[in-house]
């Protein structure tokens, strides 16, 4: 494994490599999200929970999400997904920042963050329009990992699989 202290990154190679042996002999931790190799890594796949308050866009993500081997469940205001979250296991939140009526997306991240069986599970922030500063410092602060545009579709697949890797990785990751 390859870390640079100074730049805040590390190459988790031998981290995959190792993991990928565990998982071909059946060693693998039961707890990490599933995946398959068909990627020269590998693509993760994983429950993520979508957050949104409009049904067209819950559509939307379930079906792109599913094409790419997740499993999905939705919610559509900030109580019920807050619900969902505490009675199943998740890989990963998605969850909009501008939710309608009730909590808001920025304090369903921060609920996520405190609730002891979610906090650990990366959560990724959507908005319709354009984020203001505000937005971003608001939702890195209750505890975000990212965050994407709604239409964005390219980015998402990108984001999804990166936060499910570091989440897979986490505990292989030793500095």
């Amino acid at each position: 494994m390859i870390c640079s202290r100074s730049s805040g990154h590390c190459f988790v190679a031998l981290g995959v490599f190792i993991y990928g042996t565990l998982v071909q002999e059946g060693l693998a931790p039961r707890h990490l999200p599933a995946f398959r190799f068909s990627h020269p890594l590998f693509s993760v796949m994983g429950r993520i929970l979508v957050i949104d308050d409009e049904p067209s866009t819950r559509v939307l993500f379930k079906n792109r999400l599913e094409d790419l081997g997740h499993e999905v469940t939705l919610a559509a205001n900030g109580a019920e997904g807050l619900m969902s979250a505490r009675s199943n296991k998740f890989d990963l939140f998605l969850v909009d920042i501008g939710l309608g009526a009730g909590v808001d997306g920025v304090e369903v991240c921060r609920r996520l963050k405190a609730v002891p069986q979610t906090n650990g599970v990366p959560v990724v922030l959507i908005r319709g329009q354009s984020t203001t500063r505000e937005d971003l410092h608001r939702g890195y602060n209750a505890g975000c990992e990212s965050f994407l545009m709604k239409g964005d579709m390219t980015l998402l697949e990108d984001v999804l699989r990166a936060m499910l890797r570091v989440m897979l990785l986490a505990p292989l990751v030793v500095l």
